[in-house]
């Protein structure tokens, strides 16, 4: 069930089973609708307040069994994150196909907000540096 607009409660949380369990139910932010993206949202839109924030007009079809609101912008964009609330989330989750969209997405949510971040990257040498 997708929620346009307002944004329901979450709780903080890291991706393995010893974490999710011990942790309460709080709100995230998800930047992204890529594969990866879609495997997050469904692992923790189960117990916590899941926003999307992703660069399609209308939420891909994968996501419409999922109980999450969405958000239409870029991560990048301080505009886009404040309609999201970002300030009102405890994680941000930068999870979008390109490496540089998520790491710029981080760097700005950070410059609007007191957030946990967390940034998906594949190319080793974005990472090491």
């Amino acid at each position: 069930m997708i929620r346009d607009g307002s944004q329901r409660r979450c709780s903080r949380e890291t991706f393995s089973d010893h974490t999710l369990h011990c942790l309460h139910a709080m709100k995230i932010l998800i930047y992204g609708t890529s594969d990866s993206a879609y495997m997050t949202v469904a692992r923790l839109c189960k117990e916590h307040d899941v926003t999307i924030l992703g660069d399609q007009e209308t939420i891909p079809d994968a996501f419409n069994s999922l109980d999450v609101s969405y958000v239409v912008g870029s991560g990048a964009d301080i505009g886009a994150l404040e309609r999201a609330d970002a300030g009102k989330n405890k994680l941000f989750v930068a999870c979008s196909q390109r490496d540089e969209a998520n790491i710029v997405a981080c760097w700005t949510v950070k410059r609007i907000a007191d957030i946990e971040t967390v940034c998906f990257v594949g190319s080793v040498e974005l990472y090491n540096n």
